[in-house]
């Protein structure tokens, strides 16, 4: 650590420091052989320092990796809000039993003195309204939820060792949950901006594009022969 920063101070680099708890990393372990340290840090040089005098590193609470990732807080951002106008099904929905429940409960209900077709447009307009209703709440709600156990995940991780990792473990799973509901909500909305904007010569475009062919690039393949090939051409005859 000692030659770390006298590397940093040899390139004018300075560590931006952290707010909360210090360590970012541990071992997970639940016994006496639990360790923590602080691994990670934020550097920056003396003009971005000058520049964004109020900045901060705040440590953020993990459920994946080892490691705990670092939020730089270099200005406070107002919160966007959005009207949601006409109404659409959210995938995320998928994953709460209760609008399973709710759809099925609209489903089961029999209308009188309608035919077939007619029943099933009564249907599906119930069930609009059903889940519209039900929803109204549901993102807000997962969003403080969300929050609330960060928050938790914090206060644990302050004091983490190995009397309490089968608890930060465990809240950890339940945050990846709420986390795979919001990350299916905002793909969802990501498709939408596409159909708006996919076409068209903008920014949007370019970053998608950029992103699609860094995802479909082969860099390399196994032939008939079990080689690795890594030339472009070899890649090619190997196909």
């Amino acid at each position: 650590m000692e030659a770390f920063r006298r590397a940093l101070e040899e390139t004018g680099l300075a560590d931006l420091g952290w707010r909360g708890n210090k360590y970012t990393w541990n071992n997970g372990h639940e016994g006496v052989t639990f360790i923590k340290e602080r691994l990670d840090q934020v550097v920056a040089n003396q003009w971005w320092r000058a520049t964004f005098q109020e900045a901060g590193v705040e440590v953020l609470s993990t459920w994946v990796s080892d490691h705990k990732p670092l939020l730089v807080l270099a200005k406070e951002m107002g919160e966007r809000r959005y009207k949601g106008k006409k109404f659409k099904y959210e995938m995320n929905w998928g994953m709460e039993e209760e609008c399973g429940r709710l759809v099925e409960d609209v489903w089961s209900k029999r209308r009188e003195n309608s035919g077939f077709l007619r029943s099933v447009q009564q249907k599906l307009a119930c069930c609009r309204v059903s889940l519209r209703r039900w929803s109204r709440g549901l993102n807000k709600g997962r969003e403080g939820e969300i929050k609330e156990k960060s928050v938790q995940l914090r206060v644990l991780e302050e004091e983490e060792g190995p009397n309490n990792m089968g608890e930060i473990k465990k809240l950890r799973g339940e945050q990846s949950i709420l986390l795979d509901k919001e990350d299916l909500r905002w793909k969802q909305r990501v498709k939408k901006h596409w159909l708006a904007n996919g076409d068209k010569n903008t920014k949007f475009f370019h970053a998608c594009a950029n992103q699609r062919r860094k995802k479909n690039t082969i860099k390399a393949v196994r032939d008939s022969q079990g080689r690795l090939v890594i030339e472009e051409k070899e890649i090619e005859g190997a196909f």
